[in-house]
């Protein structure tokens, strides 16, 4: 789940969305223009019930402060409380936290009924340039280290633009072990099936590092490589997951135990 509390913004999907919306406004962006930009940037992850929660609770929310809360971010964020919002996650992940998940929804719902303030005067400034989180060419092979002390090898695949930063996104190659392989071993494994990755819309073909922290690097969990793939490698930007690298590197042990 990757929450640290039951707040409305005790998780980095809610942080990112309430942040890129005030920076939206502060660029000189519409409200709508606002809202379309961040509803883009996540595609067909929307669909996920339990990414459409925190996607529309923190945009409602934010607009609201603002004054700017049109009818119909209201209308889907009151319909996804009205289904239960996102409490049958906790009850799944945090069940001790269900009682707190709650009546922070209900206070929600509460301020998305009433009157919203008169709309903020937003002083527009000049956008900050993207981040680029690397310059390393697409084909360049990256190591995990994994819980099971071997290691997984990642070669990156392509790029997403998230608006502030150029993130970079990998596929997991079918390969585990203690040493690096020879560049023969490392072609071979690039030609199989790369290791699909779960998520709420099911198993996705590439991955992509979510921080905690923005001034730390996304590259810094793994390991750069003299090794590159030389056999080229599919990319579909609607099969990314982004995830914890603690996560990834359980999971990857996981389907090697299982196979």
């Amino acid at each position: 789940m990757g929450a640290w509390g039951a707040g409305l913004y005790s998780d980095d999907t809610t942080c990112e969305v309430r942040d890129a919306y005030k920076e939206n406004l502060k660029h000189g962006l519409s409200d709508t223009e606002a809202y379309e930009r961040i509803l883009d940037g996540y595609g067909g992850l929307i669909g996920d019930d339990e990414v459409a929660c925190l996607v529309y609770f923190a945009l409602a929310d934010t607009s609201w402060k603002f004054g700017r809360l049109h009818n119909s971010i209201r209308s889907k964020a009151l319909e996804l409380l009205g289904h239960g919002g996102d409490i049958a996650v906790w009850e799944r992940d945090a069940p001790a936290e269900v009682t707190a998940r709650k009546k922070v929804l209900r206070t929600l719902e509460q301020r998305l009924l009433s009157e919203q303030p008169v709309p903020k005067a937003i002083e527009v400034s000049k956008p900050k340039p993207k981040k680029f989180r690397t310059n390393l060419p697409v084909g360049s092979v990256f190591a995990l280290s994994l819980p099971s002390a071997n290691r997984a090898l990642l070669v990156l695949v392509g790029f997403l633009d998230l608006g502030k930063s150029v993130d970079p996104v990998f596929s997991v190659l079918d390969w585990r072990g203690e040493d690096a392989p020879s560049q023969l071993t490392l072609d071979q494994a690039a030609r199989k099936d790369t290791i699909p990755i779960q998520s709420g819309l099911g198993k996705q073909a590439h991955w992509s590092i979510f921080v905690k922290d923005e001034r730390k690097n996304v590259m810094s969990c793994l390991e750069q490589t003299s090794l590159s793939v030389t056999v080229g490698m599919p990319f579909d930007p609607d099969q990314v997951v982004f995830s914890y690298v603690e996560a990834l590197a359980r999971e990857i042990d996981a389907h090697f135990a299982a196979t």
